[in-house]
């Protein structure tokens, strides 16, 4: 599918499955229902901080 945004066209290509599985939460002694997000298990990030980089 295409989308065109003032005169730009984008591919839609995702990734994320439409239907996310749903958990059941408590709180409270009461029970609630939540659909789980789907982050990635790892991430690997280079960070700067004041010119000294860190690797997360």
């Amino acid at each position: 599918m295409t989308l065109t945004y003032r005169g730009s066209s984008y591919e839609i290509g995702s990734k994320l499955p439409l239907v996310q599985p749903i958990v059941e939460l408590q709180y409270r002694g009461k029970s609630y229902q939540a659909r789980t997000s789907a982050a990635p298990a790892q991430v690997h990030a280079t960070l700067t901080f004041r010119g000294a980089s860190y690797a997360k």
